[in-house]
């Protein structure tokens, strides 16, 4: 699935920005919880997939039209003149009315209905010497008749293959949009982590300015009582114009995304944020969960994906068993029954039809079939064609589940790692830094030692935030593969 991540960068912003403003000068703290469940309750994003399903009882629908009821009805004339035999009337005619019901059932059985009644009249040539005389009298006719499919669809078996297939089409097309909707919050995660690490580095870059401004004013009472040299005055100017950049850099960075923001949301999120109206906090994130199950031998991976792969395979197995029933000799069994009746008035000729009083019996078996029937041979063939791609697709989604899984709990524990070696480092450096200013302050050490370590803690700080986001990203994406993203995606599929 494709994701903007230069419009999801804004959106994450506006999420917290917006939600933020309703807390204005009060502190707001974000988690990766908090922020899915604003993003499954306002992504158009996810909303636009969503709405993709709307459309999903289609195929079912179309399947459903085959068993619709038919209902008709015609009226006509007829004024019949041809040259007949001797003993034929000489020419008739006859107004007709009928209505016929019709109705296919799941079964594989039809049931049509007919009634009609019709007001005639013909000429027969009687006597000798011949003369034309006049019959004319009113006729009703009521016909049932039932169908019985025996080889084809024998007693709906396609019909109902094809059913199945496409209620199991549709849940493939349920999963597929939760599988979409779960990638994105996967990468709206990642996103957050950006963030967070923006953030960190922006405080870092804030702490190390600072620091050198307090160190500026102890050099600058050095420098007057001779201590230090003009150089050095120099030196520590230069280390606050390069914090004081980074801090520029890191706020710029932070500020053009809130521009970008307020021109999407009406708000001037630039200015809140300058007068400190946004004031964010993001929570303590934690890993244990997954740590436990990484140290299981089995992977808990498990993926919707997959789930869309095998429904898909059903899908397509039930439509083969439909093509191929479809594909056979169509073998009926026909019974109607049917009656009339003849009178001067209409009401009673329908009497006389619907009491059956001159019934006529018809039975027949019989055959219909296409001979080489190429639409159902192409038909059969994409059908195969896809299922074979989904059992592809599904035998590797398979294996790199397995892969995936156990190659993100590798890189977990490789950033722990890194993470417990730079939070190590962190604290010896910050003990020597309080021990070179206790010494500088006294004129045991020189200012080039004290900067450079105090550099080298800045940058430690830095990876830290950095390796903080990637091990914190990593458990969420292990969360993901276990299914833990599925809550916020119901969520969003509930709305």
């Amino acid at each position: 699935m494709y994701v903007n991540t230069a419009m999801l960068t804004v959106s994450l912003f506006s999420f917290i920005s917006v939600y933020s403003e309703s807390y204005a000068s009060t502190q707001v703290k974000v988690s990766v919880p908090w922020l899915l469940e604003l993003v499954v309750s306002h992504s158009d994003d996810i909303a636009r997939q969503r709405n993709s399903l709307s459309s999903n009882d289609a195929s079912l629908l179309s399947i459903d039209a085959a068993l619709d009821p038919r209902v008709g009805a015609s009226i006509s004339h007829l004024e019949d003149k041809n040259e007949r035999s001797s003993s034929a009337p000489s020419s008739s005619a006859a107004q007709k009315i009928s209505i016929n019901v019709s109705k296919a059932f799941s079964t594989g059985t039809s049931l049509s209905s007919e009634l009609s009644t019709s007001a005639n009249e013909q000429e027969i040539v009687v006597g000798n010497p011949p003369a034309n005389q006049t019959n004319e009298y009113k006729e009703s006719t009521i016909k049932l008749e039932l169908r019985q499919s025996l080889l084809k669809n024998s007693f709906g078996y396609a019909y109902r293959s094809s059913r199945t297939a496409a209620d199991t089409a549709k849940i493939a097309k349920k999963h597929s949009v939760e599988d979409g909707i779960e990638n994105y919050l996967e990468v709206v995660i990642d996103q957050y982590f950006t963030i967070w690490a923006a953030f960190s580095q922006l405080s870092s870059a804030e702490e190390r300015l600072k620091r050198e401004q307090r160190r500026k004013k102890i050099y600058d009472r050095q420098y007057k009582r001779g201590f230090i040299e003009k150089k050095d005055i120099l030196q520590i100017d230069s280390s606050i114009l390069s914090a004081e950049k980074s801090v520029s850099d890191s706020s710029q960075q932070i500020l053009s995304l809130l521009i970008r923001l307020g021109t999407i949301v009406k708000m001037d999120l630039y200015q809140q944020y300058r007068e400190k109206k946004i004031n964010i906090e993001f929570a303590q994130e934690s890993i244990a969960d997954v740590q436990k199950l990484c140290q299981k031998n089995t992977p808990v991976a498990s993926s919707l994906s997959s789930e869309v792969y095998q429904k898909r395979i059903h899908s397509f197995t039930d439509k083969l068993s439909s093509i191929n029933s479809n594909a056979k000799p169509d073998v009926y069994l026909a019974a109607r029954i049917s009656a009339n009746g003849i009178d001067d008035e209409t009401s009673t000729s329908l009497g006389k039809a619907s009491s059956l009083t001159h019934p006529q019996y018809y039975i027949a078996l019989g055959i219909d079939m296409i001979i080489g029937n190429s639409a159902n041979t192409v038909e059969k063939l994409e059908a195969i064609k896809s299922r074979s791609e989904n059992e592809i697709l599904l035998s590797q989604e398979k294996a790199n589940l397995a892969s995936d899984w156990l190659e993100t709990c590798n890189s977990l524990q490789m950033i722990s790692k890194k993470r417990q070696f730079i939070t190590k480092k962190l604290d010896l450096d910050s003990q020597r830094i309080k021990l070179l200013d206790q010494d500088f302050r006294l004129g045991k050490t020189d200012l080039s030692t004290l900067l450079l370590a105090e550099d080298s803690l800045t940058n430690n700080k830095s990876s830290l935030a950095s390796l903080s986001a990637q091990l914190y990203n990593t458990a969420w994406h292990l969360r993901k593969q276990s299914g833990n993203l599925r809550k916020f995606v119901n969520i969003a599929m509930n709305r």
